[in-house]
């Protein structure tokens, strides 16, 4: 534990990889470890606390180095913008707790589950002091930032409804890309050079940018889109941004839409008309890719015009839905100004039944999983 205690108090002489040597640092410039980490042989800890049956001492030091690595990355996030402690009725050593809580649940057996199961994965035993300190900020970062969103659902629903539906959006589009940097959940836009060599983007930067070039009553895949557009063409930071940054501007755009009074009813409604909308649009994404091919390969649909199928889909369940217009726009007509060529009677001969059939199919989907959503 000497090499470990001696990059702890002079981390300017670290020898080792720089995400490594930043993790250590973290620990160092604001505190956390105290005199306990001398003493403390991380090795062993996690061997005793690995056996059949763990010591109480291996578990309360193991819950105690743990809650001072959370505390500090807890601080640390608040000290850069990227945490709000007024959003906590508790001070960020209790929420880091909280956070870690279920880490440290027991099975009948006295086994410590979800830290055997990640410790034995990477092979601990011919692991150096080194990386196993490392290994732990890993699990801990995560835990943390899981513990983060589950609380966020409970003390802001608002914003924890934002980070689902822009998760929900990613996944239905594909239009970014997400990863983890230091515990830290980033998204970038997809098949895009990060730029890891350029500085992070602040928050009050990110929000500036986006109330450049969009405007604050466009909902969230709307945004997404302004957002990825101008991650692509800027070249001052790099690409990825942390996704709780781009939540909180968001919500920033929706708060600031009415006077003080109204905000938090006129939130709530136009994130509910969201919800549905981001579930409609996963709902169509769903249903083309378990149809695509029994449609393009068995029947002959080019792969173009069903693709536009499912825009004029979406496009109707959103007007009857959403909006409850019974009387949008004929399937017909909608296909037609995808497709100018396209005859009514190739469109009766060609299209119609498949068409209404897909339509049918995705709005009785959609409606299943509006229920259990809102």
């Amino acid at each position: 534990m000497e090499y470990l205690t001696s990059q702890l108090t002079n981390p300017e002489t670290s020898d080792l990889k720089p995400v490594t040597a930043f993790q250590l640092r973290l620990l160092t410039i604001l505190g956390i470890l105290g005199a306990n980490l001398e003493h403390m042989e991380l090795r062993q800890t996690i061997i005793s606390l690995l056996a059949e049956r763990p010591s109480q001492q291996a578990l309360s030091e193991f819950i105690f180095f743990c809650r001072k690595i959370a505390t500090v990355y807890l601080r640390r996030k608040s000290l850069t913008g990227k945490l709000d402690p007024s959003l906590f009725a508790m001070p960020l050593e209790d929420v880091a707790l909280d956070c870690l809580a279920d880490l440290f649940i027991q099975d009948e057996a006295g086994t410590i589950v979800q830290v055997k199961a990640y410790f034995d994965s990477i092979h601990y035993a011919t692991c150096t002091e080194e990386e196993l300190l490392v290994h732990t900020q890993r699990l801990v970062f995560a835990k943390v930032n899981q513990g983060l969103f589950r609380i966020y659902h409970d003390v802001d629903p608002t914003l924890s409804k934002i980070l689902r539906n822009i998760k929900l959006c990613i996944q239905a589009v594909g239009n970014f890309t997400e990863s983890e940097r230091f515990g830290e959940q980033l998204i970038a836009p997809a098949m895009c050079d990060i730029q890891e060599h350029l500085p992070s983007m602040e928050k009050e930067e990110l929000q500036r940018a986006l109330q450049d070039s969009a405007t604050r009553n466009e909902n969230i895949p709307a945004l997404l889109a302004h957002l990825a557009t101008y991650l692509r063409t800027q070249k001052e930071y790099r690409k990825s941004v942390p996704l709780i940054h781009v939540a909180m501007t968001f919500k920033s755009f929706y708060l600031s839409r009415e006077e003080s009074t109204r905000v938090a009813h006129d939130a709530e409604q136009e994130m509910l008309m969201d919800d549905a909308k981001v579930i409609l649009l996963e709902v169509c994404q769903k249903v083309k890719d378990e149809t695509e091919r029994q449609y393009v390969g068995n029947k002959n649909i080019p792969p173009l015009v069903f693709e536009k199928y499912f825009e004029v889909i979406h496009r109707q369940l959103t007007y009857k839905i959403i909006y409850h217009d019974g009387e949008a726009t004929s399937l017909y007509e909608q296909l037609h100004c995808h497709l100018p060529q396209l005859t009514k009677a190739e469109y009766m001969q060609n299209h119609k039944a498949k068409l209404e059939y897909l339509s049918g199919l995705a709005y009785k989907r959609a409606i299943i999983e509006l229920r259990k959503e809102l």
